[in-house]
Parts: structure tokens; C-alpha cells; sequence
């Protein structure tokens, strides 16, 4: 009546979506157990997984692994599998700090089960 479309269903509009959303675990099993631990660690600051991301020189993107406040101070950490960083994740990782000094940045790993830090310099 009077040109009215009827209703699509939920179903009509997943095929075709308009905006891309990701589905699943943000975070990966090493990433997770960082983020838990840092959950303890500072247990009044809000943390986020892959929560922020920034603009580095020329464009090129960087979304750290976990983001919060920590002091009142915006921290970022870099969680990783071992103590290899790969060519890609090793340059935004050393640009990071120069161009966002205003940040702390760390780099995680677990070693024998214990989370090692190493902070990331200007």
C-alpha cells in the first residue's frame, strides 16, 4: 500500500553488506595471555585490544597489539611469540616511538613462562 517496500530480512542484508566488520577473537592466544596478565598488572586502567591505531612517516599504519592508560599516561605494548621480530612489525616498532614521543611503548614476549619488557626508546 501506497509504495511501501516490505521489510528484508537480517538474512537479505548479510550477502551484500555495506560497511565491513570483523568477526572473531581480536587477539591471538600469546596476544590473549599478555593482555590477561596486563589486566592484573594494572587492574584500574582501561586497556584495549587493538585499540587505537597510528599514522607512521609516508602513510603506512601501525595498531599495537594492546593500548591503555597506565598513569595517566598512553601506553602501548607490542606482544610477540619469541624474541624475533619480523622486518615488517621491526620497523614500525622502531618508528613508532620517534614519531608519537608522547607514548609509552613496550615490547612483550613470554621466556619460560614469565612476560619479559623491553621499552621501546625515542
Amino acid at each position: 500500500m501506497f509504495g511501501v517496500q516490505p521489510c528484508r530480512t537480517a538474512a537479505a542484508y548479510q550477502s551484500n553488506p555495506l560497511v565491513k566488520q570483523k568477526r572473531g577473537p581480536s587477539l591471538n592466544k600469546t596476544e590473549q595471555r599478555a593482555f590477561d596478565y596486563l589486566r592484573t598488572l594494572y587492574s584500574e586502567s582501561t586497556l584495549r585490544p587493538h585499540g587505537k591505531t597510528y599514522m607512521l612517516a609516508n602513510g603506512v599504519r601501525y595498531t599495537p597489539d594492546i593500548t591503555g592508560y597506565t598513569g595517566g599516561k598512553e601506553t602501548c605494548w607490542e606482544v610477540k611469540g619469541g624474541r624475533r621480530v619480523e622486518d615488517d612489525a621491526s620497523v614500525k616498532v622502531k618508528m613508532a616511538p620517534s614519531q608519537w614521543p608522547e607514548v609509552t611503548w613496550w615490547l612483550m614476549w613470554e621466556e619460560n613462562g614469565e612476560w619479559r619488557f623491553q621499552k621501546l626508546l625515542c
